[in-house]
């Protein structure tokens, strides 16, 4: 388990990995940080290095260099999505690795983090994923999260319809407009139901749970034809916390799938989101937790944007060898 210590301790711990998120500092440098004394700082920084979150190495008599043990850590990024449930159960499954979990606005905002490396796993959708590949080939998608969780809110004479510049959401709303409605692009899914409910979009596409908390307007529940969202990352970082992270989010995406520990993760999302209990869970039900991902699903993917793939390419992107 991460850290059995006292309270306060866990703070200075937790501190002391954030600021060694952004990269090695002297001892010294540390302590002035985090204006504590030099010899409780040695104290927690001798017991973070013997359970070997982090490592030190005396570069002078009087110089200590202090960095992060990776292969201890892991950093992921969601959005606002009950779709991650499977994400959260495996995060509180895994007690060997201190997971950290960044919600995010939107996933071009996710994506940014993961090229800098400042996260190590995006859970994004896949279409935003293939388009990064397109640029950068060391963007790849292992796994797929869900399909599903869904949908379109309207109301009479639409003329704009709210969105994400780049998502599922985006495609959806491409296909159901038809080209007959205009599409204004938001940063966050408050933005997008604030002013559908302003009256200054008359439409919009939105995922769950926000699908399931907005009652004023006709709903059409989107088909599950179109894998949303997976597990993308960098190909130089697949290494064995990402796989093993991937092997158990697989095994707990297929337990939502029967209908189990739903209730779990509900409680967790709940948490972290700020949405009730009741609302996360019952917009589960809108899933179909697939994590597998093959070629017609990015076929789908690459028909509905007007893009030609070969194969290669497709491969490259899902790391089919």
């Amino acid at each position: 388990m991460f850290f059995k210590h006292s309270k306060h301790v866990k703070e200075i711990s937790d501190k002391i990995i954030k600021i060694l998120y952004e990269g090695e500092l002297t001892q010294r440098e540390l302590r002035n940080r985090l204006n504590i004394s030099k010899s409780y700082l040695s104290e927690i920084l001798k017991a973070m290095e013997n359970d070997g979150y982090i490592q030190r190495k005396m570069v002078s008599k009087r110089t200590i260099i202090v960095g992060l043990n990776r292969k201890k850590f892991l950093r992921i990024g969601i959005l606002k999505a009950s779709e991650y449930a499977a994400v959260f159960l495996t995060a509180k499954d895994i007690d060997y690795l201190k997971i950290d979990i960044n919600i995010y606005n939107n996933s071009l905002e996710e994506m940014k983090d993961l090229l800098t490396e400042r996260i190590d796993i995006a859970f994004a959708p896949a279409i935003t994923g293939l388009i990064f590949h397109l640029v950068d080939n060391s963007v790849i998608m292992i796994s797929a999260c869900s399909r599903g969780g869904s949908g379109i809110i309207y109301k009479e004479n639409v003329e704009y319809m709210g969105s994400t510049l780049l998502s599922t959401m985006d495609l959806k709303s491409r296909i159901f407009s038809g080209g007959n409605v205009k599409i204004r692009y938001f940063s966050s899914p408050e933005e997008i139901i604030d002013s559908y409910l302003s009256g200054k979009i008359q439409a919009m596409a939105i995922w769950e749970p926000y699908f399931t908390m907005v009652n004023r307007g006709e709903k059409i529940q989107l088909a599950k034809d179109l894998i949303c969202c997976g597990l993308i990352t960098l190909n130089k970082n697949l290494d064995e916390r990402i796989i093993k992270f991937n092997e158990k989010f697989k095994k707990n995406s297929e337990e939502l799938r029967l209908g189990r520990r739903r209730e779990e993760a509900s409680i967790l999302i709940s948490e972290r989101l700020n949405i009730p209990f009741d609302v996360i869970l019952k917009s589960l039900e809108s899933y179909e937790f697939e994590t597998d991902v093959n070629d017609e699903d990015i076929h789908k993917l690459t028909e509905t944007l007007g893009i030609n793939l070969n194969q290669s390419m497709m491969n490259s992107f899902i790391n089919k060898k």
